[in-house]
């Protein structure tokens, strides 16, 4: 765990670093108020514990840990204060209202300092192990354990999400709508430790084809689900065939090579629309329709609608 040293004091630092070294942080060390609140406000620095000296920002000490906290959004580190003999209990008060943990003289007694310094280690431990826990409920929550992608419900949210954010910037969102084919026969002939393999395989493909703008989550079963914002027409056709040709090479199994291929509907969302779940619907129907075609292929649905248009 790391611990942010500030000073302008160098012996000050080296005595804290010491201390601090022999509880197991690793420190780092800083002498100027301006140049230790920019470094938390960029995060070019994580620690789980800040010791401030006061006498770095003596003038304006309540700013820099209104700051600290203020800045450190998704982290909370502990703040201990040491502060010199000469200032008076009402402004360690005041420190502790604007964010401090813990408030020092600074020359508290070494054993005073290392009990602080213990019972803060084990606070941060905790917030540690805190934040693991939440991210593993959160991750096993809003993705696939076997493919490692947004499930079905994570993916869905995105989809509303991004349909707001294309009616806000009136553009258009693309959907994908994909599914392995044969996939059955997959899990027949070769087991179903195959079809696991083949699943995180595709999941791995689509996930390099697509831009860091896009989403792409498994819908359920051998179906995925690809989202990509501010594109349509033959741009999204163009991408479509480009992840059903990543799909379609073999994939290795137990020196063998699985044949693999993936039909695509696609349709797109426009911020007329009035549901963008309808939009689902159509590139669902346009996959059923790239099926009953003989697969792996692409249909999209603003064809499907042309042809029904005419044919009326």
């Amino acid at each position: 765990m790391n611990v942010l040293i500030g000073s302008p004091q160098e012996s000050v630092l080296e005595r804290l670093g010491i201390e601090l070294t022999d509880l197991g942080w690793t420190p780092f060390f800083c002498d100027d108020a301006d140049v230790l609140a920019k470094s938390l406000r960029d995060q070019s620095v994580n620690v789980q514990l800040i010791v401030l000296d006061a006498t770095i920002a003596l003038n304006s000490l309540y700013k820099l840990v209104r700051d600290i906290r203020d800045n450190q959004v998704d982290t909370y580190p502990y703040l201990v204060i040491l502060y010199p003999n000469n200032l008076t209990t009402i402004i360690g008060n005041e420190l502790r209202i604007q964010g401090a943990d813990i408030v020092l003289q600074m020359d508290v007694e070494r054993d005073i300092l290392s009990s602080h310094l213990h019972a803060s280690k084990r606070i941060v431990e905790h917030q540690l192990k805190q934040q693991v826990l939440q991210q593993s409920l959160w991750n096993q929550a809003n993705h696939d354990p076997l493919t490692e992608i947004p499930n079905r419900r994570s993916i869905l949210r995105s989809i509303e999400r991004q349909a707001t954010l294309s009616h806000q910037r009136q553009n258009a969102l693309g959907l994908l709508m994909m599914d392995l084919d044969f996939f059955k026969n997959i899990n027949d002939t070769y087991g179903h430790d195959c079809g696991d393999i083949v699943l995180r395989e595709v999941a791995s493909r689509l996930k390099r084809c697509i831009r860091t703008s896009d989403a792409v989550g498994r819908f359920g079963g051998e179906e995925f689900l690809a989202i990509i914002p501010n594109c349509s027409g033959e741009e999204l056709t163009r991408l479509a065939e480009k992840l059903r040709q990543s799909v379609e090479r073999p994939v290795s199994y137990k020196q063998l090579l699985i044949p693999i291929s993936m039909s695509i509907g696609a349709s797109v969302h426009f911020q007329s629309d009035t549901n963008v779940l309808d939009s689902l619907k159509r590139a669902d129907q346009a996959l059923y329709v790239a099926k009953e075609m003989g697969r792996n292929r692409v249909v999209c649905a603003w064809v499907l609608d042309e042809y029904t248009a005419k044919i009326g």
